[in-house]
């Protein structure tokens, strides 16, 4: 049986039982500490994350207070990353003047700091910097050569483009990294659109609605003229645009992680239950990352869902979790254990977590999903399909892409 949070009908990725109880004779029992600030942030407007010194916000770490030790580092983007994106988004895209919003182009990077997103923005006084500053590679640049896309690249080469990211760590969570600025407009917008054009069509991608219904395939959330129709006869067809609103929930690519048994059903890439990975996806996070690319869960969130604390522990490797954020701001949480108190981090479109090293296992997940969060460089370009009921949809959607190596 699919287990789920006792608030809401989101499933955990692999949830964690309640902490146990001391044997007989302990001091005092284990409190779960996680559950208290989960439950507290769903009630906070995004407007006070701001003046919140126990969330910490990547753009602005010196407001934090909460307790971790913080330290951040700029690095500039490598070659390597760019020649990947370069591969990644189509030239049509990129040649595209309405793929980034504002009317004008920066070029294939942005700054952290986005001006395209509505609410609060980010602390651009002095102190820590985490702007992209420099010059920026513009289209005319782009190029089209071969890359190594080898697995356990070591990270980001020395050599630059000129563009900067921001790394920022915590001494208590060694392995745990939050990186921002490295994800530019564009390639935001073809992770989207990749979502929905490669990730959700095959048949062999299960879906959360795949158990209770006939998901027609190729799979088209854009197609009204579509129902689907319930595996038990009396039961009530879905309407797509219910789907959109809030009944898709996730999407499994490469190895089909099943959510009743907790387990892989396959460990053999090209069979039944472990498709192939996209190969485009795995050659752009392979170039950086150190992570051979084979499963990956797509959740898709709605303001007032939350995700249950829980450890990914279901991977015969320890090679490093990615966890890309696009579309809504939300608060994800993480820690060494339940009971001990968990770090609040503000996530926006673009950023990424990497969970590696001794954090591979930590418990987190997510707390808040703030609603007309989505960056209107999400919301206002061509995606190639019917553009109104795309940008009714991302509008209020946090799509996260979570990446792991299976073997």
């Amino acid at each position: 049986m699919t287990c789920y949070d006792e608030e809401t009908t989101t499933p955990s990725v692999t949830p964690s039982p309640r902490p146990e109880s001391p044997v007989s004779g302990s001091a005092s029992p284990v409190v779960d500490l996680f559950k208290p600030y989960y439950k507290s942030h769903r009630y906070l407007h995004r407007s006070e994350v701001g003046s919140d010194p126990d969330i910490l916000d990547p753009c602005s770490c010196r407001t934090y207070s909460g307790g971790y030790t913080v330290t951040e580092q700029s690095s500039p983007v490598s070659d390597r990353w760019s020649s990947a994106v370069n591969l990644f988004v189509p030239q049509t895209r990129a040649s595209d003047p309405d793929s980034v919003s504002g009317h004008h182009r920066k070029g294939i990077y942005s700054s952290p700091h986005d001006s395209s997103r509505p609410g609060p923005h980010p602390d651009t006084g002095t102190g820590t910097s985490t702007s992209s500053g420099g010059p920026f590679r513009d289209s005319h640049e782009r190029t089209n050569e071969a890359i190594d896309v080898g697995i356990g690249g070591g990270g980001v080469d020395d050599v630059s483009s000129g563009a900067v990211y921001t790394t920022v760590r915590i001494a208590e969570l060694p392995g745990l990294e939050i990186i921002s600025g490295l994800l530019s407009h564009e390639l935001q917008q073809q992770l989207v659109v990749d979502t929905v054009r490669e990730y959700l069509p095959p048949k062999e991608h299960l879906t959360n609605l795949d158990v209770h219904y006939h998901v027609p395939r190729p799979f088209n959330i854009f197609d009204d003229d579509v129902e689907l129709i319930h595996k038990i006869p009396a039961k009530p067809p879905l309407t797509m645009s219910e789907v959109r609103a809030k009944k898709l929930r996730w999407v499994t690519i490469g190895g089909q992680y099943n959510w009743t048994t907790k387990v892989y059903p396959s460990l053999t890439p090209g069979t039944d239950g472990f498709p192939f990975f996209p190969p485009r996806l795995a050659n752009l996070l392979s170039s950086i990352f150190k992570i051979k690319c084979e499963a990956a869960i797509v959740n898709f969130y709605s303001p007032g869902d939350i995700l249950s604390p829980h450890q990914d522990v279901a991977e015969l490797a320890k090679a490093d979790l990615v966890s890309v954020s696009l579309g809504c701001d939300c608060v994800f949480y993480v820690g060494k254990t339940r009971d001990s108190k968990p770090l609040p981090i503000l996530l926006r479109s673009g950023d990424i977590i990497v969970m590696g090293g001794d954090s591979r296992f930590a418990y987190h997940g997510v707390g808040r999903v703030w609603p007309d969060t989505c960056p209107s460089f999400l919301t206002d370009f061509d995606p190639g399909f019917d553009r109104q009921l795309y940008r009714s949809w991302v509008a209020n959607k946090r799509i996260n892409i979570n990446v792991r190596q299976m073997l």
